[in-house]
């Protein structure tokens, strides 16, 4: 392109922003170097460009609608296996209520505490055997029978 040309151009489009019913495309231009006038009617290039653009948007629109209903029924899956591991995560809750762990076990108890006496004894030592009496491993027998059977069953008493 010569300067020439580039300044034609530039002029094209400053007037295709001054007037709202013409739009600038490089056909626009070569009927204006061919016959020297500006056809706002003729301007058959923009009309199609301006109904692709239509057709774009509606597309697009259209596939945004179908993305969010997509999401929404995800969103009503996911909740609903929210519940679901919900209620599993209180039942095993449930389950584990019997077993108790002393605090005593845990090596974080006391790890920040100061205490005054130091010659004597901890509050709370010597009480242990007896509120906690299942501190320590646990074994289970090795008769799958005796592990199977409840002790509240009835036929407990049946296993030897």
């Amino acid at each position: 392109m010569t300067n020439n040309l580039r300044g034609i151009r530039k002029g094209l489009c400053a007037f295709a922003k001054k007037c709202k019913g013409f739009k600038y495309t490089d056909s626009a231009l070569i009927t204006f170097l061919i016959t020297g006038a500006v056809s706002v009617s003729g301007n058959l290039f923009s009309a199609e460009k301006d109904g692709n653009i239509e057709n774009q948007k509606q597309i697009l629109s259209t596939d945004i609608k179908d993305f969010n209903v997509l999401i929404k029924e995800a969103r009503k899956e996911n909740n609903k296996l929210m519940k679901n591991t919900n209620l599993e995560l209180v039942k095993l809750m449930e389950q584990g209520d019997h077993v108790v762990k002393s605090p005593w076990s845990s090596w974080q108890f006391g790890a920040n505490g100061f205490f005054n006496k130091w010659g004597g004894t901890y509050k709370g030592r010597g009480d242990k055997a007896e509120k906690y009496s299942y501190e320590g491993i646990f074994e289970r027998s090795s008769n799958i029978y005796e592990r199977s059977v409840s002790p509240l069953s009835e036929n407990y008493a049946l296993i030897g």
